[in-house]
């Protein structure tokens, strides 16, 4: 990828910390967008070896448990406990901040992964994809339509409720199919019904599963506006 300046730009990379494993996405001199998944580090690392890629600028996207907490109500020192709500005891615990919006992500990390990536060269960028997603979404120019916005994962789904850049909700549920990506779905527009607000527009990302098309056919007349988008990147 060349510059204005016709200086040589490294392809972009970042790797998603999925569930089960890892996704790297590396964008070409062409501009299309290669995906490879492992299931571990060893082979992670072994990947980046053989392409080439292991002394480079990455965003590492961790995927799991995260906890949305707003910014008067947090407290560095008690990150941990804003986790524990989701279940999730990690060894250790990074926070992200999204200062336009007054919102802080609170989310484990993989200490060894990290470790490991920055031995071979690696110069590692974290975040969280609820970071990603709830900043992306909040940039909304809409100020007055409810807006349901969401990935899908290969094992499981984030959600976000918003109006304008008013986050209304944040939610991850494991689907193991479209069955349970169709019932959360569902449920959360029915709920919100019920709260005095009906979603206007919904936009879905699809991200590696294999149930998100089919999911999508269920839900996208609910909507005045309905968009399956099939490629995350580059804002993952």
């Amino acid at each position: 990828m060349i510059s204005a300046e016709g200086t040589i730009i490294p392809p972009t990379l970042s790797i998603q910390v999925l569930l089960d494993g890892f996704c790297v996405f590396k964008a070409s001199s062409n501009g299309a967008i290669e995906r490879h998944y492992v299931h571990h580090l060893d082979e992670l690392i072994q990947w980046l070896f053989e392409h080439n890629l292991a002394d480079r600028q990455l965003k590492l996207i961790y995927t799991t448990a995260a906890s949305v907490v707003p910014e008067e109500l947090f407290k560095a020192s008690n990150s941990a406990d804003y986790l524990k709500f989701n279940g999730e005891d990690a060894a250790h615990i990074a926070f992200t901040e999204l200062k336009n919006f007054g919102l802080t992500i609170v989310f484990g990390t993989n200490l060894l992964l990290e470790s490991e990536l920055r031995k071979i060269g690696a110069e590692v960028f974290v975040t969280h994809s609820a970071h990603e997603l709830i900043k992306r979404a909040l940039v909304s120019p809409n100020k007055e339509w409810i807006r349901l916005v969401s990935i899908f994962h290969p094992k499981h789904i984030e959600i976000v409720f918003h109006k304008g850049q008013e986050l209304l909700a944040y939610n991850q549920f494991s689907v193991q199919g479209n069955l349970d990506a169709n019932y959360y779905l569902q449920l959360l527009q029915t709920t919100s019904k019920y709260t005095n607000f009906s979603v206007d527009d919904i936009i879905c990302y699809e991200n590696g599963s294999n149930w998100g098309a089919q999911s999508f056919k269920q839900i996208n007349d609910s909507a005045k506006d309905a968009q399956y988008i099939t490629e995350v990147y580059p804002f993952l």
